[in-house]
């Protein structure tokens, strides 16, 4: 993972199709590494939160958590925002 120019160009065209018009309200970015498939180390982890932001994500949370996110908690997370 160490071009994020190219994670950076397809989250844009993914906001393009999401949100053709003009919209105020940014897309709020998720990312959940599951440690047992892989381990980002800190700059990894950075420079993803930072592609993310330059392609038009108003916040990017980024969780390590060790097993995927219910319904519920992703639900409180949003709340939050």
């Amino acid at each position: 993972m160490k071009d994020f120019t190219r994670i950076r160009e397809m989250l844009r065209e993914l906001f393009r199709e999401l949100a053709p018009d003009f919209s105020l309200r940014k897309p709020v970015g998720l990312m959940h590494y599951i440690p047992e498939h892989y381990v980002p180390n800190p700059h990894e982890v950075k420079s993803f939160k930072r592609a993310a932001e330059r392609a038009g994500v108003s916040f990017c949370w980024i969780s390590r958590w060790e097993t995927p996110h219910t319904d519920e908690e992703l639900t409180n997370v949003f709340r939050m925002l």
